[in-house]
């Protein structure tokens, strides 16, 4: 009698444990979940610097990396931007002068083969990170009823093989594919990314006087006419079309899905979204401790969400 006794009492020990743990779990899980709502909600504008200005390492960057690179320096040193004076190359031999030393910190795409090879010529190891993605997007007027493009038919369409709507479930309008400046950032990205190696149509063009008053062909610039097509990296588009930060960045124009694949945040972060260029913080491996801190915190969660409210999507 006694022995069942001590069992019963083992048993319901044993279970108050269990009861106790399951509690124990749910109020860590809890507290972890406010603390991520805290981090998420508080303005980081708000937060304390980690550097001065007059300490800030040098950076340089690409054209469409330039606004979160701002977005750094603003927030980690608590300055605004009208007080802090830039001179970015626009993405010009940005590893080369990471290795010859003459900037501290880069935000640039992998580096190529050749630039590893100068690094190693030079000695000197360079320590890269994602730190962005920069998806590329093609958008259109919300009146068109086409919320949907395939990469297949998007090639098509830049070829001149595909020159209405209706041959992609739309209207029967004809397209009007806009293209970028030759050798500008969204148009390198538009070859690279998009077409490869097929070859794009001559881009639509307005004739308009030049400096010495000559008329000249220009690249005609999106104008969101019912039927037109547009495209750029997401960072231009939210930089210049955005509003509120809606999912419209503009009323009047949407962001198409591309192979069905809505363009959310979450899809330009997973594996999901086709049509994205990645970019990378890099630095020397030898750098000082005041780059290596401000690196490191770009990498941070107080980096991301400098970045997402900059416009930018960041690596998960």
């Amino acid at each position: 009698m006694k022995n069942k006794r001590n069992i019963i009492l083992a048993l319901v020990f044993i279970e108050l444990v269990v009861i106790a743990s399951c509690i124990l779990v749910y109020l860590l899980s809890t507290t972890s979940t406010k603390n991520e709502d805290v981090a998420e909600k508080s303005n980081i504008s708000d937060l304390e610097s980690i550097i001065s200005l007059s300490s800030y390492p040098k950076v340089d960057t690409t054209i469409n990396m330039q606004n979160l690179a701002n977005a750094y320096i603003s927030n980690f040193t608590g300055e605004k931007m009208e007080n802090i004076d830039t001179n970015y190359s626009n993405g010009k031999m940005l590893y080369q002068k990471l290795v010859d030393g003459t900037v501290d910190i880069i935000i640039s795409k992998e580096p190529a083969e050749e630039e590893l090879e100068y690094a190693q010529q030079k000695e000197v190891e360079i320590e890269y990170f994602p730190i962005a993605i920069d998806p590329f997007v093609f958008y259109t007027s919300t009146e068109n009823e086409v919320d949907n493009i395939s990469l297949e038919e998007i090639q098509q369409i830049y070829s001149g093989k595909i020159t209405k709507w209706s041959e992609i479930g739309g209207t029967d309008e004809h397209i009007r594919a806009f293209q970028r400046n030759k050798n500008s950032e969204n148009q390198n990205g538009m070859i690279s990314l998009v077409m490869q190696e097929i070859e794009m149509m001559k881009p639509i063009t307005e004739e308009k006087n030049n400096d010495e008053n000559i008329p000249v062909d220009i690249v005609s610039a999106y104008d969101n006419a019912v039927n037109s097509l547009g495209y750029s990296f997401y960072s231009y588009a939210k930089s210049v079309y955005n509003q509120d930060g809606e999912e419209t960045i503009l009323d009047g124009i949407k962001i198409l899905k591309i192979n069905n694949i809505t363009p959310s945040y979450s899809n330009f972060q997973s594996e999901l979204y086709p049509l994205k260029q990645v970019y990378y913080v890099a630095i020397r491996k030898t750098a000082q401790e005041s780059t290596k801190v401000v690196r490191d915190a770009m990498l941070s969660n107080r980096g991301k969400l400098v970045a997402k409210e900059a416009g930018y999507v960041t690596p998960k």
